[in-house]
């Protein structure tokens, strides 16, 4: 578990938007530029 930790980490960290997807399509996590446009545009 502590790898999916980690990994989740440093993909919040990148100042590009990331989106991890699950199988079918369902956004399970977003980072955190994701999280700042969304708090941005009210979404």
């Amino acid at each position: 578990m502590h790898h999916v930790a980690k990994l989740l980490e440093t993909l919040s960290s990148l100042p590009v938007n990331v989106a991890v997807l699950e199988p079918d399509g369902t956004i399970s996590e977003l980072n955190r530029a994701w999280r700042a446009f969304a708090a941005a545009t009210g979404r």
